[in-house]
């Protein structure tokens, strides 16, 4: 079957809940890139306090796995022996800026650590409060 808006791109207002969550997460499940937007604050403090424990738990070796759906702490536990000593050497965490919410339920932030280098994390929380997403850029 043909999806007409596998690949295309929408902007979804209201994303954080009711029918925008519930459009954004359809347009998402059928291949649709999508932008979201809200106005939920609660749900972005708790991203950002949530991706400063992580970031300070992968730097130090100590991943909270139980945080993360089961596929994402499975690959942190394969490559974490390589990704623990490079995010360590970045110094601490100096200062953590919301850049975007490139996704449903994720959320992008530019991180500066003490060395002065600066890194893009993004991170993406499910409906049970579990990791599901991660990048480092």
């Amino acid at each position: 079957m043909n999806n007409p808006i596998i690949g295309k791109w929408a902007l979804i207002t209201g994303a954080t809940s009711g029918f925008g969550k519930a459009i954004a997460d359809l347009y998402a499940k059928n291949g649709c890139n999508i932008i979201i937007t809200g106005r939920r604050a609660e749900k972005l403090e708790a991203a950002e306090h949530v991706l400063r424990d992580t970031i300070a738990a992968l730097q130090a070796g100590t991943p909270d796995y139980d945080s993360m759906v089961p596929e994402l702490a499975d690959a942190v536990r394969a490559q974490s022996a390589a990704m623990t000593p490079a995010l360590a050497s970045l110094g601490e965490l100096q200062t953590l800026e919301h850049i975007g919410e490139p996704a449903q339920g994720a959320h992008q932030f530019r991180a500066t650590f003490a060395s002065g280098q600066a890194l893009t994390w993004s991170i993406s929380i499910n409906g049970e409060n579990k990791i599901q997403g991660l990048l480092i850029q």
